[in-house]
């Protein structure tokens, strides 16, 4: 037991083989997190526990995972420990990093367009070793799967790729049939209160407002070369408040777009862009985390995707046009101090205040 009343355990891959480590040592120094997209990312902590000795608990490959009150809070895989003089150093690679393992591989018969569907891409990996279930996968839009080669890409891209034609992300959640991975909407309503008394800086990432969109209209073929167009989306509003900063965007390797299509994916990427943000982190002490009713929570069992409303207890409000409170965002992740009993709060900010990011995410797909 741990001193914030966790208990640390590993098993077996088949879940036998269960051992306590605090019956094998002291545990100390232990932190975990949970992001967003994704779900348990890392963990480390240190085993106080004779180096020279090393028992089967301590196997790498073995599930590792973290219960408190009854109910696990963090999964994941054990790497390869370190003994040292303060005993043995662990780390943990969580479920939702698993994907980074597995390659995006399906069949190559059948219709070609239902080829690479989630259920025989996310399937396949599960047959093959991948241990998640299939919950709600299917992005919006039709014909959403896009071509890649064929095993090119891991599992972990291929669900990034599924989530970035809308506003949408991944999440690994455990639930009665295991550990489930839905696509999900960015959550927007408020479910945590945040109080802080240090003054939050807003983070900036440029002000472009004003973005050129190359793009081809016609295609080589037919005794003719390829034709290229070229239109200009903005923002007025910002424009009014920041002035004008022009950027350019070539999305023309995909294939064809027509004038509409390429003045969308501009307009698309323009409104979503976020100059301004509080980019955080947010480090919480026990009492300053809560419902929206007030009560604190347990920082212990606390995930990424929750929806905080940031109360500043000092410093100021603002916003990317209108500063007004109250300022709210997703929680990209947090992570755990056993050791002090700290939740730090990331934001959920990193697609929307990454320029470069954004418009990796938002290229219009060749057909599949």
């Amino acid at each position: 037991m741990t001193g914030g009343g966790c208990t640390v355990f590993t098993q077996a891959v088949d879940g036998t083989g269960q051992y306590y480590l605090d019956a094998l040592g002291t545990v100390t120094d232990l932190k975990y997190d949970d992001t967003m997209p994704g779900g348990s990312n890392a963990l480390t902590c240190t085993l106080q526990a004779d180096p020279r000795w090393r028992h089967v608990a301590l196997n790498p490959g073995r599930r590792l995972l973290v219960a408190k009150g009854g109910s696990i809070q963090w999964e994941g895989r054990l790497a390869e420990p370190t003994p040292g003089d303060g005993g043995w150093a662990l780390q943990g690679e969580g479920a939702g990093t698993w994907g980074s393992r597995f390659r995006a591989f399906y069949p190559t018969t059948g219709n070609p367009q239902q080829q690479n569907t989630p259920a025989n891409v996310l399937g396949g990996a599960i047959q093959r070793g991948l241990r998640w279930v299939i919950g709600t996968v299917v992005p919006p839009g039709p014909n959403p799967y896009y071509a890649f080669d064929n095993a090119s890409i891991s599992i972990t891209d291929y669900m990034n790729a599924l989530a970035s034609p809308a506003a949408s992300t991944w999440r690994l959640t455990r639930t009665w049939a295991g550990l489930e991975v839905d696509l999900i909407p960015i959550p927007t309503t408020v479910t945590r209160l945040l109080i802080t008394e240090v003054p939050a800086t807003r983070t900036l990432a440029g002000y472009i407002n004003s973005l050129y969109v190359k793009y081809m209209s016609r295609p080589d073929g037919g005794g003719y070369q390829a034709a290229f167009g070229l239109q200009n989306v903005s923002n007025p509003t910002n424009m009014a408040k920041h002035d004008v900063t022009e950027d350019f965007w070539d999305v023309s390797s995909p294939g064809v777009l027509t004038q509409a299509q390429a003045s969308q994916v501009g307009s698309t990427a323009i409104s979503k862009y976020l100059a301004a943000s509080y980019a955080g982190p947010f480090v919480v002490q026990p009492g300053q985390y809560l419902t929206t009713g007030g009560s604190p929570v347990d920082l212990a069992c606390e995930n990424a995707a929750e929806v905080v409303q940031l109360v500043l207890a000092d410093g100021p409000y603002g916003g990317e046009v209108a500063p007004a409170p109250p300022v709210t965002f997703p929680v990209g992740s947090v992570q755990y101090s056993d050791k002090d009993g700290t939740l730090t709060v990331t934001p959920f900010q990193s697609y929307r205040a990454d320029w470069s990011t954004l418009l990796g995410l938002l290229m219009p797909r060749a057909p599949a």
